[in-house]
């Protein structure tokens, strides 16, 4: 029986990777038409919702496990997933059955909608979390956040954690263009909490304002007291949490999510200072400032735009001064050349190779460069190269995609 689910299951998730791509057909009517067919499941729970360029994903995380040690049952929506479909879906940190996948796709299926891939995952999340009969949903935003498939819900809360360039290409090649389509998750009369700075600033606010939502700017931010390999030592308004997410930019992100949580805690009464605490030290967002290995030291980060990698150098170079070997796949859409200009200036050397999701070509990128490098496309060798390289010293940084992190992740046998 195991082995029919298996072959099932691995049916399904072809038939879900060959839907049509949203970059090609943008909207909510097909999504909006699939839930009604569905039920509205979407309506059957309480919901958070999270949009920004970086950082979304390790809010998500955090709010989801503080509402989880609240004793809450707590559905968490993310993309892309690093290893297993099944990361995207969860509740109280249990990522979804592949019985479950198979028979909710089955389902969708049936209602004849001709919905894209990431509609197709949306509508299954949240058909999931109604049938699961969760209490809250915290999800996030895929693209954007207007016209993205998660806006059809009307969430206790809207969290916007920052704004920058990328997927110029669908959103807008200025920061004001990509501000207002993720001003777009703000609903009418629903608290949004942001900490958007300068011109980005003023386009949400504006926003807000004339959906009568309240703005809501995160004033106090964690300062870091101590740091390992394994967490951070972090103190803001007074209290310390032992965050086990690495990284200067998470200092901004536990930022973002506790003053969420404060908001939130006014109407849920499950919310304690106790619950706070224990849920944000059980956090667990794999592929972020992960240390995978320590002899010899790897690190990997799925970075993926500029101001992504801005944050990440800066967060290595605060912990780490030795030799830094850079491990990076890019996606082709990216872009790359502004990328590489930040990694050059840690690198001692650059190992360029590449994911099975529209990866640029490893030779095209070591063009880019002009310090000492190598293109590998095979990520094995790639990283068996790279280890040679620190055998008596040095770090190993893989990075520059979540679908390059993932792919290593799956090579090295590490679980999300």
């Amino acid at each position: 029986m195991a082995n029919l689910t298996d072959k099932k299951y691995r049916e399904t998730l072809d038939y879900i990777y060959n839907l049509h791509s949203s970059k090609s057909i943008l909207g909510l009517e097909r999504i909006k038409k699939a839930l009604k067919n569905l039920g509205s499941p979407e309506k059957s729970f309480k919901s958070i919702h999270v949009a920004g360029t970086n950082g979304k994903g390790s809010v998500v995380a955090m709010i989801s496990s503080v509402l989880k040690e609240s004793g809450l049952k707590v559905g968490m929506y993310t993309s892309p997933h690093l290893v297993d479909f099944r990361e995207r879906i969860q509740i109280n940190g249990r990522k979804i059955t592949k019985k479950d996948v198979v028979e909710l796709s089955e389902e969708i299926k049936n209602i004849d909608s001709d919905m894209t891939y990431f509609e197709f995952v949306t509508a299954m999340a949240f058909l999931y979390f109604k049938k699961k009969k969760v209490d809250y949903g915290v999800i996030e935003v895929g693209l954007g956040g207007r016209i993205d498939a998660t806006n059809v819900i009307l969430p206790e809360l809207c969290v916007i954690t920052n704004v920058s360039n990328d997927h110029e290409e669908i959103l807008g090649s200025h920061v004001e263009q990509i501000a207002a389509e993720k001003a777009g998750i703000i609903k009418e009369g629903i608290p949004v909490v942001t900490d958007v700075k300068d011109g980005v600033k003023i386009v949400v606010w504006d926003y807000a304002k004339s959906m009568n939502a309240p703005f809501i700017t995160v004033e106090d931010k964690a300062v870091r007291l101590d740091v390992s390999d394994e967490k951070q030592v972090i103190e803001i308004s007074g209290k310390k949490y032992g965050l086990p997410l690495l990284g200067n930019f998470q200092l901004d992100n536990v930022s973002i999510a506790l003053k969420a949580l404060e908001i939130l805690k006014n109407d849920e009464k499950k919310i304690t200072e106790k619950s706070i605490k224990s849920g944000i030290e059980k956090t667990k967002w794999p592929g972020r400032m992960q240390v995978i290995s320590r002899n010899p030291l790897i690190i990997i980060d799925g970075a993926h735009n500029i101001e992504g990698v801005r944050s990440l150098i800066n967060s290595i170079k605060s912990m780490y001064e030795g030799k830094i070997v850079p491990v990076i796949g890019i996606k082709k859409t990216k872009n790359y050349r502004e990328m590489l200009k930040e990694f050059e200036k840690i690198a001692d050397f650059i190992i360029f190779s590449k994911s099975n999701v529209e990866p640029a070509d490893p030779k095209e990128l070591l063009e880019c460069v002009s310090g000492h490098g190598i293109a590998v496309e095979d990520i094995r060798k790639a990283i068996g190269f790279a280890k040679y390289l620190c055998r008596d010293e040095g770090m190993i940084l893989i990075t520059g995609s979540l679908y390059f992190v993932g792919n290593v992740m799956e090579q090295l046998k590490i679980k999300a």
